[in-house]
């Protein structure tokens, strides 16, 4: 079953992860953000995000701006609005794509 995970097994994890930040708006989300050469770079990658994303059963919400240069990840369970450990699972496997 889902839940959202308490504070300190959040900071944790995160001490794990590669640059992802801890934000807390309305609902806690984690965030990170990618620069790329090109815009096919930059939407080759959220296709491989795509493919991880359903794996895990996870999605994350995605802006691309800058002319395609930067990809910007905010990932939160919005079902129980905050983070889960699928949020996390996720996070983990997106650092372990190739850029």
């Amino acid at each position: 079953m889902t839940k959202l995970l308490p504070q300190d097994q959040i900071d944790e994890k995160m001490i794990m992860l590669n640059e992802w930040n801890l934000e807390d708006n309305d609902v806690g989300q984690l965030v990170k953000e990618f620069e790329f050469k090109t815009p096919k770079q930059a939407f080759d990658f959220v296709g491989k995000i795509g493919t991880v994303s359903e794996t895990i059963g996870q999605t994350p919400d995605v802006l691309i701006h800058s002319n395609g240069q930067f990809v910007e990840l905010m990932i939160t369970d919005y079902d129980y609005e905050g983070i889960t450990q699928k949020c996390l699972d996720l996070a983990f496997e997106i650092d372990g794509i190739e850029l």
